[in-house]
């Protein structure tokens, strides 16, 4: 039961949450990748590959500062301040409560990316797409964090 609750919550999240930002991360993710293949260049991908932990570690630890700002992030004035509500898929939810539920939708997919690629390296496959999905995942989230946190901050001096 609490399996099904938790799913559910999980759904909930990234149904009530702003969509066309997660296209943001995939769209630069697969320039990157198609450009990264067309240069073929063997020691970059050598590179990678053999740092492939080093990079995902790396990863791993910055990601935490995604924590780190969503720490600092007052999420009871952002309630109160972006009330307005809006239809999403015939219930009524505030700006708030999708701007916090996109904040946490993007710390679960980060979650989810860095936890099937350690999975996958322990099978010893690389998967580059996902090491730049979840590097663009980290930055964008973290810009993401940091301008509405400052956004909150401007609007409550003013």
């Amino acid at each position: 039961m609490l399996v099904f609750s938790t799913l559910k919550k999980i759904r909930q999240i990234f149904t009530e949450s702003y969509k066309s930002i997660h296209f943001i991360p995939w769209i630069i993710s697969i320039l990157i990748f198609v450009i990264f293949f067309l240069i073929k260049n063997d020691a970059i991908i050598k590179n990678i590959t053999d740092n492939y932990l080093e990079i995902l570690n790396a990863i791993s630890i910055l990601s935490t500062f995604f924590l780190f700002g969503m720490e600092n992030i007052d999420f009871k004035k952002m309630l109160k301040k972006l009330s307005v509500q809006r239809k999403t898929k015939g219930i009524f939810i505030t700006e708030g409560t999708s701007l916090i539920n996109t904040y946490y939708s993007f710390l679960l997919i980060q979650v989810f990316l860095i936890s099937v690629q350690y999975l996958l390296f322990l099978f010893s496959i690389y998967f580059v797409f996902l090491l730049i999905l979840t590097i663009m995942y980290m930055i964008i989230g973290f810009l993401f964090v940091i301008l509405s946190w400052h956004g909150f901050l401007e609007l409550d001096n003013h």
